[in-house]
């Protein structure tokens, strides 16, 4: 055992050394996990309140949104990130190349939409997100 490949559990106060990659020791896996769900919900439940949350709710239950991402889908039917390693996934989701927040201007610009599979787009997403 090194020490780099141990960290102590994310627990208050808790001693206990875990293999990193890990959050919890054993005796505190179930209430840690519970907490970062309540935490979790709690943040999503004060986002869904917020402004941006709800413009962007009206954005993506708009017509013209629908169908532009109906045409997308249909044009580039397959991910466009994993079709650049020559695989073949179906899309199933329709992603700002320029973030809809910095660009509104090209929010229904053809040329700015990506076709992506689920696990893409939550990539891609994240990594907007964390300014990437």
């Amino acid at each position: 055992m090194t020490a780099s490949s141990h960290r102590a559990c994310r627990w208050p106060g808790c001693p206990e050394l875990i293999l990193q990659g890990e959050k919890y020791c054993r005796r505190h896996q179930r209430r840690g996990t519970d907490l970062d769900q309540e935490r979790a919900a709690a943040f999503e439940a004060s986002y869904r309140q917020s402004p941006a949350a709800q413009e962007s709710d009206r954005f993506l239950r708009s017509a013209a949104w629908l169908a532009m991402r109906k045409t997308k889908l249909e044009q580039d039917p397959f991910c466009e990130r994993h079709a650049w390693r020559g695989q073949s996934i179906l899309a199933t989701d329709v992603h700002h190349r320029e973030a809809r927040a910095a660009r509104p201007d090209l929010a229904l610009e053809l040329s700015n939409l990506e076709s992506l599979c689920h696990r893409c787009h939550s990539r891609a997403t994240m990594a907007e997100t964390r300014g990437r």
